[in-house]
This record gives C-alpha cells, sequence and structure tokens, in this order.
C-alpha cells in the first residue's frame, strides 16, 4: 500500500475567474487565501496568472464541461463569498514571515491572511480580525519555533509549504500562486535555509521536518540564500520529497478534474533489430518534477507547431495522476507518435532517491505505472560532499531492482567522464547539456568525431527554455546521416542489446580522451584562475572588521560555488551585488560559519579546477584532495587539509572566526602563487 499524500477535491462546476494583475503581493495573499477556503469545499475560484491559465480553463470547459463567469473586478470575491472566511489573521510587515505564520493559521482557522491595512478594508466587508500577529515575535526564527511548536501538530503532516519571504526582489520572494492549496490543505508553511552555513535555520528546518513525520511533500521551493541541492537533500534525509511550485496556481481545480483512466499506456517497446555502426542518440528535456512547467506546457515548447518533427522524449511527472489529472489526460491524448514520455528528475517527484528507504521507489514505481513511463530519470546530488552525481553503486542498483524500468538516465550536468552503471538495466549519466542559443549539433558532431568506437550511444540532456524545442528542429538538420535519433525505450534496448553482444562496453566512450583539452583542460584552466581571484576577494574580506565583513559576505556570491562553476561565478559578482543591495540582517548570524562556508567551496572549486586542468575528472571532495595532493606537492597544501577537516568537522566542532580567518588568507596565498600546474 502506498501513501496516500496529495488529496481529492471534487469537480468544478462553475468558475469565478479573476486576474490578478497589477494587485500587489498584500491583496493577492488575500484573494489566493480565500481561494482555499472556498476551493477546499468546491473549487470556485479561478486566477488567471499567465497565458497557460487560459489554456486550462478552455481545455476545462471543453472537455469537462466546466462553466466560468469573468469578474472584472478581484475584490468582488470577498462580496461573493463572504459567508465563507471567519475574520482575518494580521501579519506583522517588521517580520516578514509572519505572512507564512498567517498563511498557516488561515488554513487551521478559515481566516483571510492579510495586512493591516488590508484587515481594516475587510472589516468594512464584515471581516473582523480574529488573529493579530503584529509585536508578538521579535524575529523570523522566534517566529518559526513558536509555529512549529503551536500549529504544526495541528496542520496536515502529508504536505508542507516552504515560500520565500524577504526583499531583496527576487523573482522567488512573496510569491502567491501556491497559497490556495497550502490553505485549502492545511498546511504547515515556512521559509528556512537549508544551507549549511545556516546552522540555526538547520535545526529548525530539520524539526519542523521530524516533527511532521513524513513521508510526505514539501511544496514551494527554497529561496536566493541556499541551493536547490541543499533544500532536496536536506528535505530528503527527513523522509519528503519535493515539488517545485511557487508558480503554481489553482492547484485546489485542477486536482478536482476527475480522472478519465485508470492506467495511462504508451506504445509496446520494439525488440531492436540489427545495430549499425552509427551513432544512437536520444535527447530528454525536462523540469517535470517541476509543477510550473507541466502547468505552462513544458515553458510552452509543447504548444510548438513543429512538435513532431523528431524523436523527442518529455518529462512527465507521475504525480499528476493525483494532483492534476486533467493536465495528465491533456498530455496523452495530444502527444504525437515522435513524442516519448520519460518519468522527469527522480521518479515520482524531485529528491534524491539514495537518502531515502525503499519506500520512495515503491512510490515512485507506482505512479510511472499508472502515468504510462517505462524510463526514468533518476539523479542523486550531495553538494555537501560530491560535486556531481553521488557514485554508490548500491543506490544504483537498489533504483534498477525496484523500478524495473526499460532504462534510467541522470546527470543534468553533461559530462563524458561521469560514470554510468549500463549493465543489466542501464543507467546512462548526460553526455552534454544542450541549450538555446548555441550550435547544438555542432556539439553533437564534435563529441561523435572524437568517440570513433560505433555503435555510439550519446544521451544528452536538454535544459528547458523558452524556444528550445523550435531551435532543436532547425539546428539538428544539419546532423549527419550517422547520427540517428531515437526515443528513450528504443536508446535503451539497443544499449542492451550492444552491450550483449560486446558491441559496448562498461565505459561507454573509451577513446574520450581527445575531449578532455574541450571538457576538462581549458575549462579547468578559466575556473582555476577565476578560483584564485575569489579566494583573494574572500581573503580581503576575511581581514575586515566584523561588521564590514557580514556587509561584504551578503553582497558576495561565493555561496553559488556549491553549484556553479567559478568561471561563470565570478563575473556575475558585480550584478549580484546590486541585486543583494537590499540584504536582511538575518542572512549572516554567524560569521565564521558564513566565512568557513564560502571558503570551503571557493578553496573545493579551486582544487578540483587544477585537477580538471590537468585533465583529470574530479568529482567526491575527499579524492579530489587525495589527488590533488599527490600531483602538486607544495608545503603550503597543509592549509587544504585543515579547511577539509573543518568541513567535516561542521557538524561536531563549529569553526572558530580567527581560525577562518586565518586559512582564508592562507588559501588565497596558496592559489596567488599558482600551485596546481600553470593557469596558461
Amino acid at each position: 500500500m502506498q501513501p496516500e499524500i496529495f488529496p481529492k477535491f471534487r469537480k468544478p462546476a462553475q468558475l469565478a475567474v479573476v486576474n490578478p494583475k497589477g494587485l500587489d503581493c498584500d491583496t493577492r495573499l488575500a484573494i489566493s487565501g480565500l481561494q482555499g477556503l472556498v476551493n477546499a469545499s468546491e473549487p470556485r475560484i479561478y486566477q488567471v496568472s499567465g497565458p497557460w491559465d487560459e489554456h486550462w480553463l478552455r481545455y476545462y470547459r471543453d472537455k469537462f464541461g466546466v462553466g466560468f463567469q469573468r469578474l472584472r473586478n478581484p475584490m468582488q470575491l470577498f462580496k461573493l463569498y463572504a459567508d465563507t472566511p471567519k475574520g482575518t489573521v494580521i501579519y506583522d510587515l517588521d517580520v516578514p514571515d509572519t505572512k507564512n505564520l498567517a498563511t498557516t493559521i488561515a488554513g487551521l482557522e478559515g481566516l483571510i491572511p492579510a495586512s493591516g491595512k488590508f484587515a481594516a478594508e475587510l472589516e468594512r466587508h464584515g471581516l473582523a480580525p480574529k488573529e493579530d500577529l503584529r509585536g508578538r515575535f521579535k524575529d523570523r526564527l522566534s517566529a518559526y519555533a513558536w509555529a512549529k511548536d503551536t500549529l504544526l501538530p495541528r496542520c496536515n503532516p502529508k504536505i508542507l509549504g516552504s515560500l520565500c519571504v524577504g526583499n531583496r526582489g527576487h523573482w522567488l520572494e512573496n510569491r502567491t500562486e501556491l497559497v490556495d492549496y497550502m490553505v485549502a490543505n492545511r498546511s504547515f508553511v515556512f521559509h528556512l535555509s537549508a544551507a549549511r552555513r545556516d546552522r540555526e535555520e538547520n535545526r529548525l528546518f530539520d524539526e519542523v521536518l521530524e516533527a511532521a513525520g513524513g513521508p510526505g511533500v514539501l511544496m514551494g521551493w527554497h529561496c536566493v540564500r541556499d541551493q536547490e541541492k541543499e533544500y532536496v537533500a536536506r528535505a530528503a534525509r527527513k523522509g519528503f520529497f519535493v515539488l517545485c511550485s511557487p508558480q503554481s496556481p489553482n492547484l485546489t481545480v485542477h486536482g478536482g478534474i476527475p480522472r478519465s483512466r485508470r492506467r495511462y499506456v504508451q506504445r509496446k517497446p520494439k525488440a531492436p533489430g540489427r545495430l549499425e555502426k552509427k551513432v544512437y542518440l536520444t535527447l530528454y528535456m525536462t523540469d517535470g518534477d517541476a509543477i510550473w512547467a507541466m502547468s505552462n506546457l513544458q515553458s510552452e515548447n509543447w504548444t510548438s507547431k513543429r512538435r513532431g518533427s523528431f524523436p523527442f522524449n518529455w518529462g512527465l511527472l507521475p504525480l499528476m495522476y493525483d494532483i492534476m489529472p486533467g493536465m495528465l489526460k491533456y498530455y496523452h491524448e495530444t502527444a504525437t507518435p515522435n513524442d516519448y514520455f520519460v518519468c522527469p528528475s527522480s521518479g515520482a517527484a524531485y529528491t534524491y532517491s539514495f537518502l531515502h528507504g525503499d519506500w520512495y521507489l515503491h512510490y515512485s514505481k507506482h505512479y510511472m505505472d499508472l502515468s504510462g513511463q517505462n524510463a526514468v530519470n533518476m539523479v542523486n546530488w550531495d553538494t555537501n560532499f560530491w560535486w556531481r552525481e553521488v557514485e554508490e553503486p548500491r543506490a544504483i542498483y537498489r533504483e534498477k531492482r525496484i523500478l524495473k524500468p526499460l532504462g534510467l538516465v541522470c546527470g543534468l550536468g553533461g559530462s563524458v567522464y561521469a560514470r554510468s552503471y549500463p549493465a543489466g538495466t542501464p543507467k546512462v549519466h548526460s553526455a552534454i547539456v544542450l541549450n538555446t542559443g548555441e550550435d547544438c549539433a555542432a556539439r553533437i558532431r564534435e563529441m561523435a568525431q572524437a568517440v570513433k568506437e560505433r555503435p555510439l550511444f550519446i544521451f544528452a540532456f536538454v535544459q528547458i527554455s523558452h524556444g528550445v524545442y523550435d531551435h532543436l528542429v532547425e539546428n539538428l538538420k544539419t546532423l549527419p546521416d550517422e547520427i540517428e535519433l531515437v526515443h528513450m525505450d528504443a536508446f535503451m534496448l539497443g544499449l542492451r542489446k550492444a552491450l550483449k553482444e560486446g558491441l559496448v562496453r562498461e565505459d561507454l566512450y573509451p577513446s574520450k580522451a581527445q575531449l578532455a583539452d574541450a571538457t576538462l583542460r581549458e575549462p579547468g584552466r578559466r575556473d582555476k584562475a577565476s578560483a584564485a581571484r575569489l579566494l583573494e576577494k574572500l581573503a580581503s574580506v576575511a581581514r575586515m572588521p566584523e561588521d564590514q565583513m557580514a556587509r561584504e559576505i551578503n553582497l558576495g556570491n561565493w555561496h553559488n560555488l556549491a553549484s556553479r562553476e567559478p568561471m561563470y561565478v565570478e563575473p556575475e559578482a558585480e550584478s549580484w551585488r546590486r541585486t543583494s543591495g537590499g540584504y536582511l540582517d538575518y542572512d549572516t548570524p554567524n560569521l565564521a560559519d558564513a566565512l568557513g562556508y564560502n571558503l570551503f567551496y571557493t578553496a573545493w572549486a579551486y582544487v578540483r579546477a587544477c585537477l580538471n586542468a590537468a585533465g583529470r575528472y574530479a568529482n567526491h571532495m575527499d579524492a579530489c584532495l587525495d589527488e590533488y595532493l599527490g600531483l602538486f606537492p607544495d608545503a603550503g597544501n597543509k592549509v587544504l587539509e585543515e579547511i577539509w577537516e573543518m568541513w567535516h568537522s561542521w557538524e561536531s566542532r563549529p569553526p572558530r572566526l580567527d581560525a577562518v580567518r586565518d586559512l582564508t588568507v592562507r588559501a588565497a596565498k596558496l592559489a596567488a602563487r599558482g600551485t596546481g600546474g600553470s593557469t596558461a
């Protein structure tokens, strides 16, 4: 029996449709709160936030008979449904995170979350304040600690929300599209950093998930102060998968559209014929683990008039079966013979399965079968210790054993050096990542020319973006005849046959050394120079007085090195500085942790870049250091060993500021001397 996480809503009969465009975030929050209260019993309110919302509104009318009427003024909703809310809960604008507390209380008590000003306006409509959070909390952490103890025990333990609150002007801040779903499900809503740097927030984050209990889902998304992979991993360790959904309106309506089929199926895979001495290429695009990507029609690529021009694999969220049944029907009924669905980033949703028990893989298998998918993308990351995919064979074989797919893929960052596991049921890491605006065909040709073995199997990950499908339609016309585009099922069955016949080996790209200059050495040299300069900047910050240091750390972007290469992080420093001008005081509660966190990721980036520049692939942090110390002996390397020890003992022995300052200055001096090979 699989855990039942998502609720069933009643089928909507008639919807009041409003457009919140132009309204301030306080008004939008109140409207979304009302939508959640009303739609919990029967979906009757629908918001149009983008063109895709109009698409689904028309589709539901035409296919399911859902009627609707447009309201010119969204405020009419408060008159139309005046009998539903019991009053208002007022949040404290001086402690912005009380918006999340108010959203939580709204679901529990049947109230509208409102600012003091908007609550006064609603009072004229007969909605009196029932709860006032103003002046009750000194800061956000005390607010969330109170909410954990007081509100969380009354909330739905299966569905939690992470909604970013802040004043930086970041695109994720103060989003309200998901609020209706949070309120209708009586969800606990919070916003805490998952970055190891933020020790107190980590502790509270973990306590929230532990108290909820799991298994469950964390909806919404992380924010500017931590990295995606940190957020997903922290949730996974406590039994929660995530769904990226901050821009996902009307889930209380989408969830009420009835299922049309008990189980979906795709075509039956065909046994491969004779394998030729050619290149078999499969392309896969997904943010299918993200609800927004399903809602906005795969960044509108699904609406391309040229869709179906060539074999292409699309990520399709299996949990649409429960969350958005009508959308799942739409995708299946509008797919062309050249469209093939492959489970997105981690099976049923987005997580890292190696951090879960078997339950998550069985859960994924259940929804793969219901949604008609037999191949799957399964990623596993842990940026505390691994740069790319976690290389844990036991976890890979567990995925193969429980999911029983035709094959698995992984690797949101392409590399021919990353490990694949082709034996038995293949799991293949992406060799390259393709983007709109670049000559994708040239990159594919370059790889095919460098790796001489035939047959050759190349899995390419396509980065989702508006217009990327049409770009590929035109660009891939220049591929030579020896490169054949195939669907994922044909790719995996062909690879199995090639392995069985001895036509390919465990190393899918044995002559990849010819790609080392372009994929390792040249990027490594650029990254090494950038990392050295970033270390010097960080050392200059380490020499500053503490008040100035706090500001400079917050205005810097070193923490992005947890998931991005130095050559990209360094040039973004100035734009990051401008957009971070509204940093919050709580961004750096502990200077030793903040500096130490930035130092580790900058030093690791430097070590990794030195290895890449020497033509060595680097992944695990300890393997990186061991190989670096062997290749580049230097008396100054002791500082790197001390930095690694600091990171390994992070939880048991928090770093001291004076010690981290010293390490930072010494690391910058080491890099400035050019150790680790030439940057030329």
